[in-house]
């Protein structure tokens, strides 16, 4: 939300970008910073200003070694990113109970959903976080979440008709 404050919003914009920071101050983040924003604020962020979370965690009694955190979406191909803090770098160890994040841009995962040669028979917009882990065959996939399709403001769509 404070990045929202400090971006340069067209005028029309502004003042709905402010209620929505006023609303979302009154809700309260979960400790693990997984949250859905709503899709009026989709509407107004730029995708470059929001990041997608994977939380990993280790639930079992020894330590694993994390290999990678790729990202899949509703389109083909896997998307590999550095990681952005608050992101740990690949391999990292988690010892028992441990965790750490993985984190891409929404910006990223967008570009790929709205890429120009995608494939058309694809209907869904989702992505989520795949899990290598050492001495372990198959990789973990993490929850799918829900891609928003980004919208033109109220203006765009008027000088569009």
């Amino acid at each position: 939300m404070d990045r929202l404050g400090q971006i340069k919003l067209p005028a029309e914009l502004a003042n709905v970008a402010q209620q929505m920071i006023q609303q979302q101050a009154q809700v309260m983040l979960p400790p693990d910073l997984g949250f859905s924003p709503s899709d009026d604020l989709m509407a107004v962020l730029p995708p470059d200003s929001v990041m997608i979370v994977a939380v990993i965690r280790n639930t079992g009694r020894l330590p694993v070694t994390i290999q990678r955190c790729q990202w899949q979406t509703s389109q083909p191909g896997i998307i590999e990113v550095p990681g952005m803090p608050p992101s740990v770098s690949f391999p990292h160890r988690l010892g028992e109970d441990d965790q750490c994040m993985s984190v891409i841009e929404l910006a990223t995962i967008m570009s790929i959903l709205d890429a120009p040669l995608k494939d058309v028979s694809v209907t869904g917009r989702e992505a989520w976080p795949i899990v290598e882990v050492a001495n372990r065959r198959k990789a973990v996939h993490g929850n799918r979440l829900a891609i928003p399709a980004r919208r033109q403001p109220q203006s765009d769509q008027a000088s569009g008709s």
